[in-house]
């Protein structure tokens, strides 16, 4: 890992700052300063294992931390979700809402183009010859 051309600091950059330069929202979001919206996430999870020893706080973020570890989240200024849990949802109502949409289209596809959907078939693979084949002579060792 510490030999990858590609720096941990360099996809927290890409994840922040670069996504808010993409979508051209870069002067509201993507990093905190002011007059910019206040969206954070917060990483924080005491009883995993990966979480310590924190030695590189990017190379930490991006290698080890996982959803599971993200404690808070601030979206505009407003806690949505605090001590690994969503503020303000109603998940009853969420999964109530899902299943009457799953319901739906089960209903409107049929039961047949459903369980097709639901079990695609998968396509027959096959191992590619490799192109890169190396010879051995005696005298030389490798040789391609």
């Amino acid at each position: 890992m510490t030999h990858h051309k590609l720096r941990a600091e360099q996809v927290v950059d890409w994840a922040t700052r670069g996504g808010a330069r993409a979508l051209g929202m870069d002067s509201l979001t993507g990093s905190l300063e002011p007059g910019k919206k206040a969206d954070v996430v917060l990483i924080k999870n005491d009883a995993s294992p990966v979480m310590f020893p924190l030695l590189h706080p990017y190379g930490h973020v991006v290698f080890q931390a996982g959803r599971g570890d993200v404690h808070t989240v601030v979206v505009n200024g407003q806690v949505v979700k605090y001590d690994h849990q969503l503020v303000g949802v109603d998940l009853g109502r969420a999964r109530q809402v899902v299943g009457q949409t799953v319901d739906y289209l089960k209903g409107e596809l049929g039961p047949e183009a459903w369980n097709e959907g639901m079990h695609p078939e998968i396509p027959e693979t096959r191992v590619l010859d490799n192109p890169y084949t190396y010879t051995y002579t005696e005298d030389q060792g490798p040789a391609s």
